[in-house]
């Protein structure tokens, strides 16, 4: 499953945001068989090629504030229900198509593809890692780039 998720991650950014939501749906559905066809069809249309990672100097990433939004504190509802979240950090990515972008990040050993999919978002983009995991390029530019926003208290610890 670990090999299905850092292959899914690898596409965010390459990828358009909404046909990687479906295929992070099909992997936390298990629904293998469909996430493979769907995969290799969308992989041959768009002509990617996983055996090159993208260039980490386009992944451009900025400090986003907390904006009290429903959509923010529906994701903190959601995020918390989960006693092993550690920290939840917001950025804007500034490459086309600019979005928001939410780091969730929980202990080591959670389930990162059924949390992927719980805490999906119509409106802003959700990345959901586990604590000292090895990031993609992706994830890795946005977690070090956004501002925690949750929990708050001491800014940036």
């Amino acid at each position: 499953m670990t090999v299905l998720v850092n292959l899914l991650r690898s596409l965010a950014g390459r990828f358009p945001d909404d046909d990687l939501a479906i295929l992070r749906s099909l992997l936390a559905a298990r629904e293998l068989d469909d996430l493979e066809r769907t995969l290799e069809a969308n992989l041959h249309y768009r002509g990617i090629d996983l055996s090159t990672e993208p260039n980490s100097s386009e992944l451009r990433f900025v400090p986003a504030d907390p904006d009290g939004s429903q959509v923010e504190h529906d994701l903190f509802a959601r995020a918390t229900r989960h006693p092993a979240l550690r920290r939840i950090v917001k950025a804007r990515r500034l490459q086309p198509p600019e979005a928001v972008v939410y780091v969730v990040e929980y202990a080591a050993g959670a389930d990162v593809s059924r949390l992927q999919n719980a805490l999906e978002l119509d409106t802003a983009l959700v990345e959901v890692v586990a604590e000292d995991e090895e990031l993609p390029p992706y994830q890795a530019a946005a977690l070090a780039a956004g501002r925690r926003i949750w929990p708050t208290g001491r800014p940036d610890e």
